[in-house]
């Protein structure tokens, strides 16, 4: 209850905010997550937050009989569909040390609330769209 009740006051907050804009608070919210103040979400975590890998690296590994084996690493940015609102602010304002995010202290609670509205209610919606038109077997030989 408390959650909504937080999440309520921080919408209300931007739709005040937005007033008679000519754009639907949903456009707002995808906007910010496309590109919050020049870096974009979607380079690391897809368009959808649906998670992407940002990097592939050759590891030399040596096998029980002594030849060496090339094995492959990913780095990869989590998926952040549904990510709790306290969460999300943590890891926007303090991204961690050993991380490839950058810092967003410059976004503001209203568009903090409004990364979380396009993460857990547009993205996830639009990404089963996605999913379902890729990923259908009765595609497959058309």
């Amino acid at each position: 209850m408390g959650r909504k009740l937080i999440i309520a006051v921080g919408l209300a907050g931007v739709v005040g905010a937005l007033g008679d804009s000519f754009i639907t608070y949903s456009e707002y919210a995808t906007q910010l997550y496309l590109d919050p103040h020049g870096v974009s979400c979607a380079k690391c975590h897809g368009l959808y937050g649906e998670g992407k890998v940002l990097e592939r690296y050759a590891v030399l590994k040596k096998g029980k009989n002594g030849e060496v084996k090339v094995v492959w690493k990913e780095v990869k940015a989590p998926n952040i569909q549904y990510v709790p609102l306290s969460k999300l602010k943590k890891k926007l304002y303090n991204p961690g040390t050993y991380s490839y995010m950058p810092s967003y202290r410059i976004l503001s609670d209203t568009e903090i609330y409004a990364l979380y509205y396009y993460l857990n209610q547009i993205a996830p919606e639009k990404w089963k769209k996605l999913k379902a038109r890729l990923f259908n077997p009765s595609q497959i030989g058309r």
